[in-house]
């Protein structure tokens, strides 16, 4: 069944090995050959998941590159440690270069050896029966694994999970058959997992759900057995904080040591939603473009789900160790997840105990069931909430795991050098590109990378002057100034509707995310000042009004050349492509819908 189990998980993933690369996986394969798209990669293979180093320098020499808005927070830091599957990247890029498919298959790989984890897991907790061959086939088809399995980038997910199940397989061997090899290799493993990436953190919830429900010796000794893997989290955790890396200065990243406030708040939203994606559906990125309205429901509809689910358990845990093994290890392996916005793909060690939960639950509804001393509501109760499981987990999951693997590339790199004038300008490498309106703050970094990346010339300099999926209103001032205001200002709120009567937005759209993508450069710590200038290679920024949330609402730019001179390329979001910008005479304004 295992490994029935882990070839129905690389056939339903197969169709992830046509994706290509796309966004980071481009940055990472110019920065291994010497091109780092963002200076805070400086060519080093530690920093090939750093995307802002917190130095104002570095970022301000990011601004200029288009790699990052002009509103960005000049103390960003984005920084991740991820040694382990950064050298796999390498690898990769050295020696597969023209070889995408194969790194591809590289996460199949990974995606099988994470299943075989896993399974080694259930059938050491659950025993070898039913329970834990159901749990491992739950766990292989599970569809929200695309966004990790299809994005070259994303293999981080798969690297850190693996080692981190790993970590509780050994544990185990060493706590119940007195491995001495297990009692060494456990806190490696863990070690593994944290050098992969962050998405370890949660294997430590299962770590102390075993010393308190699984293991067998005294209050003592199972406080002992965690011992072995202090060293290993201090040290992470110092290598961190010593060496520049986490998060800072984003509304999209949160450090839990540095924002405990905003971090317990973010818990308290995100958390129902991961229980949700996990248990039933929509996927958790649903979350984040959902209207204000829809959000709420979406959010009281999560916490009933999690509600009932407690309840659901209350049999499973008060009869079963493993039980209240998994459960725990499934709330506990939320909140590190909530660092982030809601993504499917970093679920994974959430749903490790989801599976074994759901397996269990079905494996003892269908014992019920077959004895037939049930009441009639308990038994509609056993039909229907089996049926409801069995519906989402072992029909629809297998299903959409392929159509999402498929997906995961689309939307992502766009085709952002198709203008003519671009592909033909020998000369573009020393002009200077100015988006008026670009489809959100990701539009410089995607529009730099995918043009070195196909070797086509990058401009000198990029700046996008505001986002363009709301209307953007642009007025000559003189010569070489513009006044830009967009619609509701710059950095809006996520779930802000696009007209003046909220009651008309709709339910679902694609413009909250790219609000997100905004406020991934600057949160609502440090607010601008009403005239504030951000000065960047010939350009320079002023904020000259606010909104009355204290955003910029509007800004004005001093270029450092009549807005006629060759140096500049002038571009600007249509709605559907981009098209040749022409500044208006002096005086006049123009408006630009832009829209997605």
């Amino acid at each position: 069944m295992v490994f029935a189990a882990v070839a129905a998980a690389l056939l339903l993933s197969l169709p992830s090995i046509r994706v290509g690369l796309h966004s980071d996986d481009l940055a990472h394969a110019l920065a291994v050959c010497g091109q780092a798209p963002f200076p805070a990669q400086d060519g080093s293979p530690l920093n090939l998941f750093a995307f802002a180093d917190g130095d104002p320098a570095t970022n301000r020499e990011a601004i200029d590159r288009g790699m990052m808005p002009w509103w960005t927070d000049p103390h960003l830091r984005l920084r991740f440690f991820r040694p382990l599957s950064a050298a796999t990247h390498w690898l990769d890029f050295r020696l597969l270069a023209e070889w995408p498919v194969i790194m591809h298959a590289q996460n199949l790989a990974w995606l099988a050896a994470m299943t075989l984890a896993a399974a080694a897991l259930y059938r050491r907790v659950s025993g070898p029966g039913a329970a834990a061959a159901l749990a491992t086939v739950l766990f292989a088809v599970d569809d929200a694994h695309a966004g990790a399995i299809a994005w070259i980038s994303g293999r981080n997910g798969l690297v850190a999970s693996t080692f981190a199940i790993l970590a509780v397989v050994m544990h185990d061997r060493w706590r119940r058959d007195g491995s001495r090899t297990a009692m060494l290799l456990a806190p490696l493993s863990l070690a593994a997992g944290l050098a992969g990436g962050e998405a370890a953190v949660p294997i430590g919830g299962y770590l102390l759900a075993y010393a308190l429900f699984l293991d067998r010796g005294t209050v003592g000794a199972r406080a002992l057995s965690l011992l072995p893997y202090v060293p290993v989290a201090i040290a992470w955790r110092a290598i961190y904080a010593t060496m520049n890396y986490g998060a800072y200065g984003s509304a999209t990243y949160i450090d839990p040591a540095g924002e405990p406030l905003r971090f317990i708040q973010a818990v308290g939203v995100r958390a129902p939603i991961q229980i949700l994606a996990t248990w039933g559906l929509p996927y958790s990125e649903v979350f984040e473009m959902l209207s204000p309205g829809a959000a709420t429901a979406m959010w009281a509809a999560a916490a009933i789900v999690t509600l009932l689910l407690l309840l659901a358990l209350v049999p499973q845990v008060a009869r079963s160790p493993q039980a209240r093994f998994w459960t725990l290890g499934m709330l506990l392996a939320i909140p590190p997840n909530c660092a982030t916005i809601p993504a499917d793909r970093v679920l994974i060690l959430v749903g490790l105990g989801a599976h074994a939960l759901i397996a269990q639950m079905l494996v003892s509804a269908a014992a019920e069931l077959r004895e037939g001393r049930l009441t009639r509501m308990r038994r509609a109760v056993n039909i229907g909430g089996g049926a409801v499981l069995v519906t989402i987990h072992l029909v629809l999951a297998p299903l959409l795991l392929p159509i999402r693997t498929r997906a995961e590339g689309h939307g992502r790199a766009a085709d952002m050098w198709s203008l003519p004038m671009l592909q033909a300008d020998p000369a573009l490498a020393e002009r200077h590109v100015v988006m008026v309106n670009g489809l959100g703050a990701w539009w410089g970094p995607l529009f730099r990378i995918n043009l070195e990346h196909s070797g086509r010339p990058a401009p000198r300099r990029i700046t996008m002057l505001a986002s363009g999926y709301r209307p953007v209103e642009v007025t000559r001032v003189d010569e070489r100034t513009l006044r830009v205001r967009p619609q509701r200002g710059y950095l809006v709120p996520p779930r802000t509707p696009a007209g003046d009567d909220p009651r008309a937005a709709a339910m679902l759209d694609r413009v909250y995310r790219l609000q997100q993508s905004d406020i991934a450069f600057r949160n609502d710590a440090r607010a601008f000042r009403a005239g504030e200038q951000v000065h960047l290679d010939g350009v320079t920024v002023e904020v000259a009004a606010l909104t009355d949330d204290g955003r910029p609402a509007e800004a004005v730019f001093h270029f450092d050349a009549p807005l006629e001179n060759a140096k500049w390329v002038w571009l600007y979001w249509t709605g559907g492509a981009h098209d040749v910008f022409v500044p208006p005479e002096i005086g006049a304004t123009v408006r630009l819908e832009g829209g997605i």
